[in-house]
């Protein structure tokens, strides 16, 4: 076989392996931009960071709200078809607590973008990841504002956040997006 049959014969297979590119037959491309604020005045969310407020419980009923905490996820569909994202699952290795699953239909456009709210931890799981921290108790200072203390320790965490949706076709498309989460107690209640 000649030099340049092999040649042709090794281009036209990465082209059938890899796709040619360019045309409405391609692969779509689902892919993850940044997160940012929630629309609720939550916890606190950064680039790549979220600050959890594992005491919020202590702050709730007569003190003050008991926060969630969500954010925006950004969106690029690279694609020609819509895709509609149908569910998410939030996981945080290391904190012994299980992934939660929650559903959504959320329209991302063809060749478009588009932004998702997440809640990432709701109440429950914030009780649940206080045993990493320490206890948190609550006491009122001289001026009457009730402060929660007694966490021992802020816990850095990784959050990888995995989107799950389908195309006008019914192709599945998954998405991972990753954050790191620092557990600690940040608010004054009052």
């Amino acid at each position: 076989m000649s030099r340049f049959l092999k040649s042709g014969v090794v281009a036209l297979a990465v082209a059938v392996l890899a796709g040619c590119g360019g045309n409405a037959e391609d692969a779509l491309t689902l892919s993850f931009q940044s997160w940012s604020q929630g629309p609720d005045e939550g916890d606190p969310i950064r680039a790549s960071t979220a600050e959890v407020d594992v005491c919020s419980s202590l702050c709730g009923s007569e003190f003050g709200p008991v926060f969630n905490t969500s954010a925006v996820a950004t969106f690029e569909n690279r694609g020609f078809a819509d895709i509609v994202i149908d569910s998410y699952t939030v996981s945080v290795p290391g904190s012994g607590v299980a992934d939660q699953t929650r559903r959504t239909t959320q329209l991302i456009p063809g060749r478009g973008s588009a932004e998702i709210e997440v809640l990432l931890f709701d109440f429950e799981f914030k009780t649940l990841i206080q045993g990493l921290t320490g206890e948190c108790t609550l006491f009122v200072t001289e001026s009457g504002i009730p402060v929660a203390v007694g966490v021992d320790q802020s816990v850095n965490l990784p959050v990888i956040v995995t989107f799950s949706g389908l195309d006008d076709t019914n192709e599945r498309f998954t998405v991972s997006a990753d954050l790191t989460a620092v557990f600690a107690e940040f608010q004054v209640c009052g």
